[in-house]
């Protein structure tokens, strides 16, 4: 070899190590990225044991995830059916976490081209119409963000065979609350009219669209929008929460409300769900949205109480950390995923269990298992818990029940008194009309709701109506007959 090849030899080692060195140091991001935070599963699994066992909730699973993959992923308790364990692969009804969902699924159709936002929703549905004729000037957006005016518990459509048309049909004769793009008004209507919007734009039903353009692409085979699939899955049995103790009930599937409230998932998929919106729109090499449309579904768009609203996400803060999350609350299921864009993490809980009275136990595990992968402390244990402060209200309703027992028998012999048989039946009234008013059910929404409380109610009411009637009856009486009959 002469002089001059060693010389091109030499420089060509040089090049090669050069050139390796450069890939090493453009590889160090990615090596970074693909470790994992420092999670102390630990501090994970006794927060969530012991939130789960003073609160008396009989089924959880929770996932936590980066951009890169799953570091924890547990069931803990039962399914509810004959004692099988909860997995991360468990389904559950999902809530209004299907409103996310939802979301991705207009915005898929608004990056192709087919959707615009800020278009009439009746360019794409030209029967949806109600009884104020802004409705016509609601936007997509403004049914994304909740600011369409809508009110919460507009009506729904009837039936054993409604559809989302008949949903889009029965809002025909409400009235707005405000003007569209007001201000922020949660209400589930709003995306009962994008799935629809869906469907016509797609030529697919709802449920058969997010199989196809959601679910399938991510790999979320645990993940479901009908009723015959997810039987051979072992759907988690879902519980309410009557008097401090956890009982099963299983209600209808409502496979007409897919895009507000009843698609089905587990913890696992939804890990995977949430990968890809951290990754903006991608996962495993396949993409479901650019990374723009996933940050505009992030943004926020209106100022609501406590938080912002963005495109089925909620955006505040969870302790000191920024965080998009939505959460799913169903009279039997509860559940809440909650993203931290910045460090890349994702967490989601699903419970099979419900209450009205209370605080969410999935949303209080959510936060806290947000806040421990994050650096912070949880919140400490309440010193009530919600089994103990149902285990109150039961013991409260017992006492309310005796007296009134009381009152009844001695309305019996007592003496005439109109202004007691007022004030009795004054009370069965507010059980009746006042109490679901303020609670914001009818008493059909009740029973499905709080079954137990319900029941209650009616048995008051009952009793009230019987000691009024009895006291009226004395006061139509001689003062001594009264006495005596």
């Amino acid at each position: 070899m002469n002089l001059l090849q060693k010389s091109l030899f030499r420089t060509s080692t040089c090049c090669r190590w050069l050139a390796l060195a450069l890939a090493l140091l453009l590889a160090l991001p990615s090596v970074a990225r693909a470790q994992a935070p420092a999670i102390e599963i630990q501090a994970i699994r006794q927060f969530v044991t012991q939130t789960m066992r003073a609160d008396g909730v009989p089924g959880v699973a929770v996932v936590v995830v980066t951009r890169d993959g799953t570091v924890f992923a547990e069931g803990f308790g039962a399914t509810g059916l004959a004692g099988e364990r909860i997995t991360p692969d468990t389904p559950f009804i999902l809530g209004s976490m299907s409103k996310s969902v939802t979301a991705l699924a207009v915005m898929q159709l608004v990056e192709a081209g087919r959707i615009d936002l800020d278009a009439p929703a009746r360019r794409y549905l030209p029967e949806f119409s109600m009884a104020s004729a802004q409705a016509e000037q609601i936007t997509v957006r403004q049914l994304l963000a909740h600011t369409s005016g809508i009110p919460t518990k507009a009506p729904r459509a009837a039936g054993d065979a409604r559809t989302l048309a008949d949903h889009v049909s029965a809002l025909r004769g409400v009235a707005l609350l405000r003007a569209p793009g007001v201000a922020h008004e949660y209400a589930s209507p709003n995306y009962q009219v994008l799935g629809r919007i869906v469907e016509v734009v797609s030529g697919e039903s709802f449920g058969a669209y997010v199989l196809r353009h959601i679910f399938s692409p991510l790999g979320m085979r645990h993940s479901y929008a009908d009723t015959n699939s997810v039987s051979t899955d072992r759907l988690a049995t879902g519980h309410q929460m009557m008097f401090g103790m956890a009982v099963r009930r299983q209600l209808p599937l409502e496979m007409d409300r897919l895009p507000t409230a009843a698609l089905m998932s587990s913890a696992n998929d939804l890990g995977r769900f949430m990968r890809a919106e951290l990754r903006g729109g991608e996962l495993d090499g396949v993409r479901v949205a650019s990374d723009s449309t996933v940050a505009a579904m992030h943004r926020p768009l209106v100022q609501a109480s406590g938080f912002s609203y963005a495109m089925g996400w909620r955006v505040s803060a969870i302790g000191s950390e920024a965080a998009v999350h939505h959460g799913g609350i169903l009279p039997n299921y509860r559940g809440k995923m909650v993203l931290l864009p910045k460090r890349g993490l994702g967490v989601v809980v699903l419970t099979n269990a419900s209450t009205v009275i209370g605080s969410p136990t999935s949303h209080r595990l959510a936060d806290g298992v947000a806040m421990i992968i994050s650096g912070q402390q949880p919140p400490a244990p309440s010193v009530v818990s919600l089994r103990w402060m149902l285990i109150g209200v039961a013991i409260g309703i017992v006492i309310i029940t005796v007296l009134q027992l009381r009152g009844v028998r001695r309305a019996v012999s007592a003496p005439r008194s109109i202004p007691a048989a007022i004030k009795e039946i004054v009370f069965a009234a507010a059980m009746v009309f006042g109490l679901p008013l303020l609670l914001g059910f009818g008493w059909g929404e009740m029973w499905r709701q709080a079954p137990d409380l319900t029941v209650w109610m009616i048995v008051a009411a009952l009793l009230g109506v019987t000691t009024g009637l009895l006291r009226l009856r004395n006061s139509t009486l001689p003062p001594a007959q009264a006495r005596n009959s």
